[in-house]
């Protein structure tokens, strides 16, 4: 019964995809929180943009080359964006973060 339920450590990969909409100053607060404390070495992060306008996206690109970014040209929502970070990865398991005034390592 053991052996039925036992993982291996390439499916305990977990993906932690962000949305993000002209929220430059947490996204950056969030990503510097994540990862200082998200320690999975088979795991990745996904930034969805949904069309920031406020430089969100070239502060990832240069600050955190190692998040896979997604940007869309308009705002498509919230729920249609996780979609999108979801299909990014191939991750068994996904964080969805809403990024906000709380910090990562309050909600992880």
């Amino acid at each position: 019964m053991k052996g039925d339920l036992a993982m291996s450590n390439a499916d305990k990969r977990v993906a932690v995809i962000l949305v993000s909409w002209n929220t430059r100053e947490y996204l950056e607060l969030c990503l510097t929180s994540l990862f200082r404390h998200y320690t999975d070495p088979g795991g990745e992060v996904v930034v969805i943009d949904n069309g920031s306008r406020d430089g969100s996206i070239e502060m990832v690109q240069k600050q955190f080359p190692q998040v896979r970014l997604v940007c869309n040209q308009d705002n498509v929502g919230f729920a249609r964006a996780c979609n999108q970070g979801i299909l990014a990865t191939s991750s068994p398991y996904v964080l969805l973060l809403k990024i906000g005034r709380a910090s990562c390592r309050e909600r992880v």
